[in-house]
Formats: structure tokens, sequence, C-alpha cells
């Protein structure tokens, strides 16, 4: 029997939004994103996303196909109409899945900053607090009226914002109850309730139109934060491959045979900035061609190149410069980068880097090589050099 199910609500129609649950937010369909956090943990035994769409369920196949824990659930029309109420699909469901099940977590699509840890605390504390159903929340500090009246606090006795209390607002992100509890009461939570709380950010999910440009704002900022924050504490030295990285993995091939690439002058700008921080940057290259050569010296970047097995001639050039490998950052974009992302304290790939190089780096770039990738880079390296 499965511990916890989650369940994934999406339907075909969506007025206020047309498409909504596949349609692409920064780059990803909506419903990726909870979908992926819930399959991410182990506490959840089944995800399950219920739909009466054809489109969607493709969607689903496409992303989720080779995932075991992911299922599909055919959706009754009846409990996908905008008069329905989603503890109408949730009792459909709960009566027709064949597989049994102790508890039920709903998590709504609409929600995309849902992250895997908000799940794991919202399973422990339901369970340590042993909770009849447990719902999420965003804290406000605002003063609310009602029909000319403080419903929260004495205007006499005005709290600054900044240490008001205030209170707690269901987010919509996910709820938490048991099999028993949803079939005897027919509600998503039951009684003794507890919260669990988000972060500020999460106050948006995405009803209207213009819910959908805040929340990629949000989606950004976020991967942003959370990229510098993979940036090491102590970092010493950034090396990076130059075909793919440098460049956008292409060659100009003259009439007598020699050979050019097309740089970013951005990229250049980047490296003297994190230079100038103390930071050191090499170049470490399969690439023979002079062109390396010449473009590594005008931006005064010391260069090994020729190179087939790059991590033991990392290793070595670490030793020599008593540098430990968590302490640096290594970019690449083919295979032949894979062992040095890999044993890197912070391993980045650029955009359009090979798909088994993306698997292994902690992050990936948003620019793709010869492109501002390096610049992007850099730039991160300096905000949270800044931050500290």
């Amino acid at each position: 029997m499965s511990k916890y199910i989650a369940f994934i609500p999406v339907r075909d129609g969506s007025k206020g939004i047309p498409g909504k649950n596949i349609k692409l937010l920064n780059g990803k369909p909506l419903l990726q994103y909870v979908t992926g956090a819930a399959s991410a943990i182990e506490e959840i035994d089944k995800v399950v996303i219920s739909t009466d769409s054809d489109e969607i369920r493709d969607v689903v196949q496409s992303l989720f196909g080779d995932i075991d824990k992911v299922a599909l659930f055919d959706r009754d029309p009846a409990t996908a109409s905008d008069d329905a109420s989603t503890e109408s699909a949730m009792l459909d469901f709960t009566a027709r899945f064949n597989e049994p099940f102790e508890n039920i977590i709903l998590i709504q699509a609409t929600s995309p900053l849902l992250k895997p840890v908000h799940l794991k605390e919202g399973i422990k504390k339901y369970e340590s607090e042993k909770l009849g159903g447990l719902v999420s929340v965003v804290e406000q500090n605002r003063f609310i009226w009602k029909d000319d009246k403080p419903v929260n606090y004495s205007p006499e006795n005005r709290s600054r914002r900044q240490t008001f209390k205030g209170h707690y607002i269901e987010n919509g992100a996910f709820y938490i109850t048991s099999r028993t509890l949803l079939l005897e009461n027919k509600c998503r939570i039951s009684e003794p309730y507890g919260t669990y709380k988000m972060p500020w950010e999460s106050y948006y999910e995405i009803d209207e139109p213009a819910d959908w440009g805040r929340v990629e704002q949000l989606l950004l900022m976020r991967k942003e934060r959370e990229s510098a924050d993979l940036i090491p504490k102590n970092l010493k030295a950034v090396v990076f491959d130059f075909d793919g990285v440098f460049t956008d993995n292409k060659v100009i091939v003259q009439q007598n045979g020699d050979e050019a690439v097309i740089c970013d002058r951005g990229d250049g700008m980047g490296i003297s900035t994190i230079k100038k921080l103390g930071i050191d940057v090499w170049v470490l290259s399969k690439e023979q061609n002079p062109v390396l050569k010449s473009r590594c010296e005008k931006l005064d970047v010391p260069c090994i190149h020729g190179v087939d097995d790059k991590w033991p001639l990392l290793k070595s050039q670490l030793n020599d410069r008593n540098y430990s490998a968590q302490e640096i950052i290594y970019v690449g974009n083919d295979v032949n980068d894979i062992e040095c992302i890999q044993h890197s304290g912070c391993g980045v790939a650029v955009a359009d880097s090979h798909p088994d190089v993306l698997k292994v780096s902690d992050f990936v770039l948003k620019k793709t090589g010869g492109n501002g990738a390096i610049r992007e880079l850099c730039d991160l390296i300096l905000k949270k050099k800044a931050a500290h």
C-alpha cells in the first residue's frame, strides 16, 4: 500500500488562460513544475495526473513516461466542468483508483513555485503533529478591514508593518489529508488542522493572464539566486573548455585551410572583471588549432591545449596551485568535460551542451557557447561576491 499519493488535477478547459496547464512557462509546460517536485521526493510513492485531455496526456507521457512513479488517471468529465469542485475530482479518483493508499496530497499545477523541500517538510509536520489536514500558506503582514471595521489590528495601537505578526493565507500549492478523512468528510482537509508556511513569492499562483509574467520573473529570480548559491564561497579559479564555450562550436575554414572562430567580446570583459577579484582563470582544451592560443593570449588567460584526458591534468594543475577541486568552477559543453564537471566544486554547462553534460552539471547557463555564456557566469560570480 502506498503511504502518500500526490494527486494533480488538470483539465482541458481554462477560460482565463487557454491551455494553461501545458502552456510553456520559461520553456517548460506549466504542469511539469509541480509534477517534477512531487516525483523528486521519496516520501511520495505515486504521482497521479488526473485529466480529461488527450493533449495533456501526451505531454505527460513525453515528459514522465519513463518514470514509474508518475501515472495518468482518466478524469471523469463531470468533475472537470467549470462548476465542479476539486473535491469531486479527489473523491472520484479515490473511488476508482485501483491501488490502495493511506494519504493523499492535493497539488495544484497553478503553483509552479512549489519545491520538493516544501512537500518533504509539509509531510514531516503532518506526521509529527498527527494532523487531520495540512494546508500550505504564506504570511501576509497587512492590515485587514471589513465593513468599515478593522479585523486584525487596533488603529489606536497600530504596529509597525515590519513587526506586525500579520496572518496566514492559503496559497493553493498543496493540501494533505488521509484517505479515510477525505471519504468521511468529503473535504480536502479535516481537523485537527495544521499549516505549512511557504516563502512569500509562493503567494502567486497562475489564474489570470497577468499572473503569468509575474510568476515567470519570480522563477527566473529564484533560478539565478539558486545558481549563485552553488558557486563555491572560497572560489579560487574558473576553468573553461574552449570550443563550444568561448565559441559557438562552429569553425570558419578559409580557402588555404586556415581556421577561424567567432567569440563574444562581452565574455572577455567578464573574465577581466573576475580576474580583478583575484580569481584565477585558465583554459583547458582538446583543441590544437593556434586560434585558441591567440585568443587566450589576447585575454591574458593561460591555456593548456591538445588535452584528450582532461581530469588527470586538471587535478595536477590544482595540486601545483594548492587548490582543492571544491574551490573551482569548471565550465564545459561536451562529453570529454564530464569528469572535470563532476569533480569540481561547481560544474557548469552552457545552454547548448551535450545532453550527458546537462545531466551531470550543477547548473546550466541560460546562454549558449560563444553567445555570452561566459559573461553570464562572470556576472553571477560578481553578484555572489557583492552579496558577501
